[in-house]
């Protein structure tokens, strides 16, 4: 997978090092401005979680937990109330934070474990990430004989270009996530599953292409193969889970953060509940963001999808599709409401609808898949 000057993969890197370093200058020089926190006083971001596990692995969780919806309460982290405290005040859950422990541990390796050093880290860390996991995906649009340069759209989408700015976890995972399909595709299966692992331990989500992808294995008799990379990833992840019930009493699987709400029960709940007030103008412009970028995109994808499993064809992209389009309708409402954040929930959506679109010979959904950058306006800041 050679990274040539003139590729997607070394467009996105260019343009987003450009971008990062325009934000540090306009911050008089100060990196952590890539992990500063959304306001002061608020809850933080989630780099800012990164970048404390990553310079303090064992003590994070308290500073982690510590922080509520409602400040004035203090600290309320302790590991044997932290269901019910957490709970009962709106406060960070360590755990959660900690299952996505791949970005933090590479920034401490890379980082010698010096705290200064630690946003340097992450920054390489995401950069390297989004230009592999763009050159893999235009890797595997030219295996399916589609222009390479497709790959853009899913570099140049905010919830993968802006996530390096704010130091989130996607690049690395949905890059890690690519780059195993790419060893699916050339049936490196051992690969597959090592990278699929790393993955879900860098952003559980993952685990959705993973299921996919043993699904399409299974159903076209490697059967084998599919349960290389099912329990491939699957495993370490849930040992992962148990060492965080044993260290700090609950699990990290879940919605979480400060003002998380649950996943849904009613398809795309999450939309339908802005309206809860009435359908005032307000409501319109908050719910048309959601609509336009994760409802319609998911209903297609649903529909080609469905469609194509109905009819028995149980390919590797129809499958990856589906489950990545099934989850969108029962995202949380917390995620619907803050557009980045939406954005940051439907990179697989987006490389998946690029793959199918491509596999199955649909010029005008490859197209229209670069709709998805308008929405990259929402995040210049």
């Amino acid at each position: 997978m050679p990274l040539a000057w003139r590729s997607p993969a070394v467009i996105v890197v260019i343009l987003c090092s450009l971008y990062c370093a325009f934000v540090v200058w306009r911050a008089g020089g100060a990196i952590q401005e890539l992990i500063r926190p959304r306001a002061a006083g608020s809850a933080g971001y989630d780099g800012q979680f990164t970048a404390w596990i990553a310079a303090e692995p064992s003590g994070a969780e308290r500073r982690i937990g510590a922080l509520c919806r409602y400040p004035t309460l203090g600290y309320v982290y302790q590991r044997t109330l932290h269901h019910q405290l957490g709970r009962l005040f709106d406060c960070e859950r360590p755990a959660y934070r900690y299952q996505r422990i791949l970005s933090a541990a590479i920034a401490r390796l890379l980082s010698f474990g010096r705290a200064e050093l630690v946003p340097y880290a992450i920054l390489v860390t995401n950069l390297a990430a989004l230009g592999l996991g763009t050159a893999a995906l235009a890797e595997l649009l030219r295996a399916l004989r589609v222009n390479r340069w497709y790959a853009l759209i899913y570099g140049l989408f905010g919830g993968i270009f802006f996530a390096v700015r704010a130091s989130t976890t996607e690049p690395l995972a949905y890059g890690l996530t690519l780059i195993a399909l790419l060893a699916t595709q050339r049936r490196q299966f051992g690969w597959s599953a090592a990278l699929f692992a790393l993955a879900a331990l860098a952003k559980e989500v993952t685990l959705i292409t993973v299921a996919g992808t043993a699904l399409a294995l299974w159903l076209s008799r490697e059967r084998r193969a599919a349960l290389l990379i099912g329990l491939g990833a699957v495993v370490p992840f849930l040992a992962w889970q148990a060492f965080l019930w044993h260290w700090l009493g609950s699990l990290g699987i879940g919605s979480g953060g400060v003002g998380a709400t649950p996943f849904e029960i009613v398809p795309y709940n999450g939309i339908w509940r802005i309206f809860g007030f009435g359908i005032t103008p307000t409501a319109l412009a908050l719910a048309a963001i959601p609509m336009l970028m994760g409802m319609l995109p998911s209903l297609w994808a649903l529909w080609r999808s469905g469609r194509d499993l109905w009819r028995g064809k149980w390919t590797l992209y129809s499958l990856i599709l589906f489950a990545n389009a099934a989850i969108i309708p029962f995202t949380p409402r917390s995620t619907f409401a803050e557009p980045f954040g939406l954005a940051r929930f439907l990179p697989a959506l987006v490389f998946s609808t690029l793959l199918y679109a491509a596999h199955s010979r649909l010029r005008r959904p490859l197209r229209y898949s670069s709709l998805w950058l308008l929405f990259n306006l929402l995040f210049l800041a």
